[in-house]
């Protein structure tokens, strides 16, 4: 009798180490389905503002942002990891929609703006609300999309930044406002996919 049980240790703990895994495995598949419907939002939010009629008074590159505020969402609630991804994919969509350019000027706002976006997560001690991240967020990216759109001209493009920065600002407040207001929605959905 004794013999059996000390036999059956070594199931139990292959059974515990199986479960394990498959608990890692069902994590990471949740991780990856999260980060695929962000990305897709973020696609659908660049497509419908490559959609609005470009503003005559605002200068080249300024827009709203609305895929920026997938990102932010990412940077609040997720891992570094899964908030690139996000980024990448909103950049892939400049990509295909405006060339390679126009990636490279994405990628480096998005990149600028999440890193800005998750040092100021990171620096607890900063009391520092959702929209003021919005703002912080939004004014790098575009100073991130000017530095690489003055590496691809050749051209000094620095002139346009203080309007870049005064429409970053505001901007920022407006996704920020729309951030507080979806937050909830967002993290139902991404609650409802932990849970299961």
């Amino acid at each position: 009798m004794a013999q059996m049980e000390k036999n059956n240790f070594p199931d139990r703990g292959m059974r515990k180490q199986k479960q394990k895994q498959s608990s890692q495995k069902t994590s990471r598949a949740r991780l990856v389905a999260v980060t695929g419907i962000l990305g897709a939002l973020a696609l659908t939010l660049s497509f419908l503002e490559s959609l609005l009629p470009a503003v005559p008074f605002l200068p080249p590159g300024a827009k709203l942002g609305l895929a920026n505020i997938v990102v932010m969402f990412s940077a609040l609630t997720a891992n570094v990891p899964q908030t690139l991804a996000v980024v990448l994919v909103k950049s892939v969509f400049s990509l295909f929609h405006s060339g390679l350019s126009a990636f490279f000027i994405s990628l480096c706002g998005g990149l600028l703006s999440a890193a800005v976006l998750l040092l100021c997560l990171k620096i607890r001690r900063l009391p520092v609300s959702m929209i003021a991240l919005s703002v912080c967020s939004a004014i790098a990216h575009n100073i991130g999309q000017l530095a690489a759109a003055s590496v691809i001209s050749g051209t000094g493009l620095w002139g346009y930044l203080p309007a870049l920065l005064v429409f970053g600002a505001v901007f920022g407040v407006v996704t920020g406002v729309v951030l507080k207001i979806v937050m909830p929605v967002l993290l139902k959905m991404q609650h409802a996919f932990y849970i299961r």
